[in-house]
């Protein structure tokens, strides 16, 4: 019987079966062996690429090379390696060069209030500088922010204080000029003075003016079915043998609290009057004082007729005259010769906002005709006005108004206005919104640092400057410019103010969350702070009250009151011993991919330098090696200057998110990291090289004992695998099916050590077609990713600059 072969001495080439030689080429690398099948895993380095200056591509794989972060971006941090992912932190304070430290400790108090804050303002009372708050139906003020809740004035349900300005002009004391209306519908009422002279007294409402002339007035003739309008003062109206069913309107262009009747010919008739005022659907009657009643008969001398200002009073259009109307009946006839000789409004002047430019005083106000604006210099409890102009429509509202580089900005919901620099004249400006987009909240939370003002609008927080007297509109500013952010500290800016240093917003997301985040102008970048939770803040503002020598960040919490202590003489909170840090903080440097993001990464070792760390101050590094999972903790430090930890020995992946959390048990100390520095080996990938003999002779036994062809065929065959263009499957001596690209082959004579022949054979030498990544960390090549000081931030090249 034929002799069958081992399988071990066995090899299929391109669906062929072949019997290995007995011995291969001489191989001087091996010391002079000749073996017949040869497997050698070779690194295979065409899969490197480069990017900008770090690149692998000529390097020496053995060669070690520390990876740190050099770009930044106007970002929650630094910008890292790959495109779009930034740095984060939450109650974490990354914004002075080589030091992350935790976030200054926010503050809070309650405050009792039917509505946010929308203005504050600073009086000396009998020495002490005092905030006020105007929110809701009150005026709240404090010293002390850990306990404000002390109203200095209670305007009454239902109303709003919504905006306030301090001006003396001529008048021989400041008065705090405060704009008030009511919450449902906002309909105006009459603007308060406060002198300051205590906490709590010397409001004074607006005084009372009784020669305004109406807008317009109109007899209703129900018989005739006709008007007549008298719009021209004096006010002459006819109104012999007025009957029940005729009305006369009196019109205003600010809501009033009565009027005044100047007859010329009284009436004699027994009749009494009945006031009616236009509620938005119907006409509603009025309780009034008729002092124009004598001995039972309406309109029988001159008189006030009186009535408390109605809450919910809208202007209506009467015969093509839009105005606050009132409309008069009797009800019996009057006889038959009643005229007056004029008709004045009781009025009482009203504001939505306030602002003092230079020597003059400016109020906004609504009136039937829309909103306007008007002036005044004297500053008494009733100020003489000068009226400059409608600014907008009423369906375009008046939202914010401020200085700001010398002129007054004028911001509605769908519309911007300045004042000219002659203080009188109205200019309307580009509006970054397109045609029909409305926001009631445009420009609500703005304020002016660094000589320009910035504006939160709709999504964005816009910076307004001025160049040679022209306005600008930079809208490449905020952090709405991170189109490729993906941190979770993102949304809509709803309020913004600066210290001496920075500036600082917060950013609300679309699930009610809200985040402190600062802008550090030689960085050019933004910054997190701290988490704010579930709260709305729509005012932010800076002032030395409520501390004894450092200013004070506050912002509003919806009817609650924040704030953090900022330090005096440096932007750094380190060289202030009154500053005070947040109990614990995170810290996340971002997704790590190096320059090798294809390959997957043996995780060595993590090191940290840092100062600060005792018992109660510690640095916690954590992380995990898939998008989303959850965070292993690697190692906690609490001693100087840290050290390093090595992780497990299976931690690879192509990527690592890592996670710093700092902690303190004591507010007036921090841990401050200066070096963040992960270890790491790129597992290169392999192929293998392959090299075997097989025989060439006549008619060899197989595996299952049977005669093979001829040597000629033999070698035909192995010829045409050999020069396949294609991948050929080959199955080593162990089983294993490999896809092999054929590199070489020939036919050669094996002789034995007396030099006789012993047979021939056919050499192959193959490359796998497929790499292999390493299973091991054995021979991987050792690389540093460093992040230092979360880290060193540098200004953004030229082209990057807003």
């Amino acid at each position: 019987m034929p002799v069958v072969p081992d399988k071990r001495s066995t090899i299929t080439f391109g669906g062929n079966n072949y019997m290995l030689a007995q011995a291969g080429p001489v191989d001087p690398s091996a010391g002079g062996l000749r073996p017949s099948y040869d497997e050698r895993r070779v690194r295979f380095a065409a899969s490197r690429t480069s990017f900008e200056a770090q690149g692998y591509k000529n390097w020496s794989p053995e060669e070690e090379f520390p990876w740190q972060v050099g770009t930044y971006t106007k970002g929650y941090g630094p910008h890292v390696w790959e495109p779009g992912t930034y740095h984060y932190g939450l109650n974490v304070d990354p914004r002075v060069p080589n030091e992350l430290k935790l976030a200054p400790e926010v503050n809070s108090a309650s405050l009792t209030g039917e509505d946010r804050i929308r203005d504050v303002f600073t009086r000396s009372i009998s020495g002490t500088d005092t905030l006020f708050a105007c929110m809701g139906r009150y005026v709240r003020y404090w010293t002390t922010p850990s306990s404000p809740d002390n109203s200095s004035k209670d305007f009454g349900t239902g109303t709003i204080q919504q905006g306030a300005a301090t001006f003396q002009g001529t008048h021989d004391t400041a008065l705090t000029y405060v704009a008030s209306s009511i919450a449902t519908g906002g309909m105006p009422q009459p603007f308060w003075t406060f002198s300051g002279g205590s906490n709590t007294r010397t409001w004074v409402a607006d005084d009372q003016v009784t020669d305004v002339a109406p807008s317009s007035c109109k007899f209703y003739d129900n018989s005739g079915t006709s008007y007549t309008t008298d719009a021209a003062a004096a006010i002459t109206m006819t109104l012999s043998s007025m009957t029940s069913s005729d009305y006369l309107y009196i019109g205003g262009n600010q809501p009033f609290e009565g009027f005044t009747l100047d007859m010329n010919a009284v009436n004699g008739n027994s009749a009494t009057m009945t006031v009616q005022y236009y509620n938005g659907s119907s006409w509603t009657s009025l309780t009034v004082t008729d002092g124009s009643a004598s001995g039972g008969a309406t309109m029988a001398q001159d008189g006030n007729v009186t009535y408390t200002l109605p809450t919910n009073w809208q202007i209506v259009d009467v015969d093509g005259t839009t105005a606050y109307w009132v409309r008069v009946s009797v009800n019996a006839t009057l006889d038959s010769s009643v005229t007056t000789t004029d008709i004045f409004l009781l009025q009482r002047d009203t504001a939505t906002h306030f602002a003092v430019l230079g020597p003059r005083l400016y109020r906004v106000y609504k009136s039937a005709a829309g909103f306007k604006l008007a002036q005044s210099s004297n500053g008494t409890t009733g100020p003489t006005w000068v009226e400059l102009g409608t600014i907008s429509s009423l369906d375009d509202p008046v939202t914010e108004l401020y200085k700001s580089q010398g002129r007054l900005h004028i911001w509605c919901e769908q519309s911007f206005h300045v004042l000219e620099s002659d203080g009188e004249t109205l200019a309307e400006n580009v509006f970054p919104h397109g045609v029909g987009l409305s926001d009631s909240l445009n420009a609500v939370g703005a304020s002016n640092w660094g000589g320009n003002a910035y504006v939160p609008l709709r999504q964005g927080l816009y910076r307004i400057y001025s160049d040679q007297g022209v306005l600008f509109l930079d809208a490449d500013f905020g952090p709405q410019r991170l189109t490729s952010n993906d941190s979770p500290v993102r949304g809509r800016v709803t309020a913004v103010t600066g210290d001496d240093f920075h500036l600082y917003s917060i950013v609300q997301d679309e699930d009610g969350t809200s985040y402190l985040i600062c802008f550090v102008p030689d960085q050019d970048a933004w910054h997190t702070i701290a988490d704010l939770g579930s709260i709305t803040s729509r005012r932010m503002w800076v002032s030395d009250v409520g501390h004894a020598t450092n200013p004070l960040l506050y912002f509003s919490a919806g009817t609650n009151i924040r704030w953090l202590i900022l330090p005096r003489s440096s932007p750094n909170p380190l060289h202030d011993s009154a500053c005070r840090y947040a109990s614990s903080g995170t810290f996340f440097p971002g997704q790590f991919f190096a320059d090798f993001s294809r390959e997957v990464k043996a995780w060595l070792s993590w090191h940290l330098v840092a100062e600060r760390l005792d018992t109660g101050q510690t640095v916690k590094h954590s992380y995990r090696v898939t998008d989303d999972g959850s965070f292993s903790d690697l190692v906690t430090y609490s001693t100087d200057p840290g050290g390093q930890q090595p992780f497990a020995t299976n931690v690879a992946s192509r990527m690592i998110d890592t996670r710093l959390t700092l902690a303190t048990t004591d507010s007036s100390k921090t841990p401050v990291v200066r070096l963040n520095q992960t270890r790491y080996a790129v597992r290169f990938p392999y192929k293998r090289r392959i090299q075997f003999a097989v025989r060439i002779e006549d008619y060899q036994s197989t595996l299952t004992g049977r005669r093979s062809e001829s040597a000629q065929t033999l070698e035909s065959r192995i010829r045409s695998s050999c020069s396949s263009s294609a991948p050929v499957t080959l199955s080593n001596p162990f089983g294993e099916s490999i896809d092999v690209v054929p590199i070489d082959g020939r036919l050669f004579l094996v002789k034995d050590e007396v030099g006789r022949a012993v047979e021939w054979a056919f050499f192959v030498e193959a490359v796998e077609h497929q790499a292999t990544v390493l299973g091991t960390h054995a021979g991987l090549s050792s690389f540093v990713h460093s992040r230092l000081a979360a880290f060193t931030h540098q200004q953004l090249a030229d082209g990057d600059a807003a």
